[in-house]
C-alpha cells in the first residue's frame, strides 16, 4: 500500500510569554515557543512528523503502513455486576466515593494495582474509583464468579502478578526478582526477532527509565543495551536477574538520570530509548506535564544527548494522553529541543489491540534521527517487517504459553513481592506494541528520507 500524501497542518507560532507553571515548567532555553495546532478533534494527529528544517511552523501528517493491519479483536468487555446496590457511595477517610452504576460492562483493564482488593472485594459494592482497578474488575466479573462457582473455589482478592505479565504479553516469571523465573521456550516463542541480528551489528543505546525492560524488549532487533538507568530498587533487582538469565548481555545499571553522566565506553552510545515518567501525562493525575517532577526528568534526556558526540537517534513512549491539547506544551517543549538539535521526529500512537491483545492500552512513540550518514543508515538498515510478516505476528494466538485458568487470575493473599511486580507491570512498556511502533515511524522516516537526512 501507498502511503497517503502527509497533510500539512496550519500551525501558528507565537511566544510563550503565557506558559506559567500550571502550565509547563520553562526549560532553561530560549528556544521555547507556543504552538497550536488546529485538527479536527482538537488535538495533534495521531500520526506526525516535523523536520529539523521548518521546525514546527509546519506539523506533517501521515497514515501508519499497519494502520489497518489491527486483527478483529474485541475488548475484554467485563460484565461487572457490583453487589449490595442499596448504598450510594462508600466512605473512605474523607471522601465520599460513588458506586458504579450496575450492571455494567468494563471495555478494557484498569489499573494493574492489587491495593483496591484491600478495601473492595473485601466489601459487598465497588465505586467508581475501584472500577480503575484490575484486580476489583475480576472480582465483580461475572464470568470469574461462575468460573469460581463451576470449581468450588473461592473468590480470591488480589490480582496475580502472572496475569498481568500475560495480558502485557511477557514471559511468566519476567518480573520476578530471583533467577531462572522464566521458560526459555516461551521467551522464544513471544520474541522470535530477539536473536535474529547478533549483538556486534546493533545499535549502542543506553536505556533510560528502563522499569522491567519492556521496551528494551520491543526493539532488541535493532539495539543493545551498554546501560540501564532506573530509580526502582526491585526493578534494578529484576533487570539484574534478566541479565544473569542472559536474556540481555552484561551492562552496568545506574540509579538516577538526574546524575548519569555517560563516561568511557558510554560515550559511545548511538542513541537512547526510554518510556519517559507519565505521572505529569496521564489522566489519573493533575497533567502538569513538565511541571511534574517526574515527567520533567525527560529534559535529562536532551543534556545526554549533548554531550554524547556519537548519539543520533532516540525512541521514546509515553501514554497516549501526551497527544491531548491540554498537554500541547509538554510536547511542543520535546518536539523543539530536538529540531533544535537537528532531529527529525516521528511519532505515532499504537494500541494493544493493533497486535491481537484484548486490551487497547494507547501509547505514543517517538523516534528521533539526526540528519546525517549515521542517520540515514540507521533508517536504510533496519529490515522492516512485511505486510505478510506483521499480519502472521498480529493474529497468532496471544501468549499461549502464558494462559492462566479464569478462576485462578485472583488469589487469596497479597505479599510485598506482588506489590511491587504488579506496580512495575503497571508501568511496562508491551513489547510487541513497541516493536510495532519502531516499525511504523522507520518506515515512515525511509519514505521521507530526502527531507530527514
Amino acid at each position: 500500500p501507498v502511503t497517503a500524501p502527509a497533510t500539512m497542518l496550519r500551525a501558528v507560532s507565537a511566544l510563550s510569554d503565557d506558559l506559567d507553571a500550571n502550565t509547563m515548567k520553562k526549560p532553561a532555553t530560549k528556544r521555547t515557543k507556543r504552538v497550536e495546532v488546529f485538527d479536527e478533534d482538537g488535538q495533534w494527529p495521531k500520526y506526525g512528523f516535523v523536520t529539523p528544517k521548518r521546525g514546527l511552523s509546519a506539523v506533517a501528517r501521515f497514515e501508519p503502513f499497519f494502520g489497518k493491519m489491527a486483527p478483529d479483536v474485541g475488548p475484554l468487555n467485563m460484565r461487572v455486576v457490583p453487589e449490595n446496590k442499596g448504598k450510594t457511595f462508600k466512605q473512605i477517610g474523607s471522601h465520599k466515593l460513588p458506586l458504579v452504576p450496575g450492571p455494567c460492562v468494563i471495555n478494557s483493564y484498569g489499573a494493574l494495582r492489587c491495593f483496591s482488593a484491600s478495601y473492595t472485594a473485601c466489601q459487598s459494592h465497588m465505586s467508581v474509583r475501584a472500577s480503575k482497578d484490575l484486580g476489583t474488575q475480576v472480582y465483580y466479573w461475572d464470568a470469574y464468579k461462575a468460573a469460581c462457582r463451576a470449581h468450588k473455589r473461592r473468590r480470591g482478592k488480589y490480582l496475580r502478578p502472572t496475569v498481568a505479565e500475560f495480558l502485557a504479553g511477557l514471559p511468566t516469571g519476567w518480573s520476578a526478582p530471583w533467577e531462572n523465573s522464566v521458560n526459555p521456550q516461551q521467551f522464544r516463542d513471544l520474541f522470535p526477532f530477539h536473536g535474529r541480528v547478533a549483538e556486534s551489528d546493533k545499535r549502542k543505546v543506553v536505556s533510560l527509565f528502563s522499569g522491567i525492560l519492556g521496551l528494551d524488549l520491543g526493539v532488541s532487533e535493532l539495539c543493545t543495551p551498554l546501560a540501564h538507568v532506573e530509580s526502582s530498587a526491585f526493578c534494578r533487582s529484576v533487570i539484574e536477574c534478566r541479565i544473569r538469565d542472559k536474556f540481555f548481555p552484561r551492562a552496568p545499571i545506574f540509579e538516577d538520570v538526574a546524575t548519569f553522566v555517560p563516561k568511557g565506553t558510554l560515550l559511545n552510545t548511538e542513541g537512547y530509548i526510554g518510556g519517559f515518567p507519565c505521572q505529569g501525562v496521564c489522566k489519573a493525575g493533575l497533567q502538569l506535564g513538565m511541571a511534574d517532577s517526574r515527567t520533567g526528568l525527560v529534559s535529562h534526556l536532551f543534556r545526554l544527548i549533548d554531550v554524547s558526540p556519537n548519539c543520533y537517534f532516540a525512541y521514546l513512549e509515553n501514554v497516549g494522553a501526551l497527544l491531548s491539547p491540554k498537554l500541547r506544551s509538554t510536547l511542543i517543549y520535546i518536539l523543539q529541543e530536538f529540531t533544535a538539535r537537528g532531529f527529525a521526529v516521528s511519532w505515532g500512537t499504537v494500541t494493544g489491540r493493533m497486535i491481537g491483545v484484548q486490551v487497547n492500552r494507547e501509547r505514543v512513540f517517538l523516534l528521533a534521527v539526526k540528519h546525517g550518514v549515521a542517520g540515514r543508515n540507521l533508517i536504510q538498515d533496519f529490515t522492516l517487517m512485511t505486510h505478510a510478516q506483521a499480519e502472521t505476528e498480529c493474529n497468532q494466538p496471544w501468549n499461549r504459553r502464558g494462559r492462566i485458568p479464569l478462576f485462578e487470575w485472583l488469589k487469596p493473599d497479597v505479599s510485598t513481592v506482588d506489590v511491587d511486580r504488579l506496580k512495575s507491570l503497571g508501568n511496562v512498556v508491551f513489547p510487541r506494541v513497541a516493536r510495532l511502533g519502531l516499525n511504523i515511524l522507520l518506515r515512515h522516516l525511509k519514505q521521507q528520507m530526502d527531507g530527514v537526512c
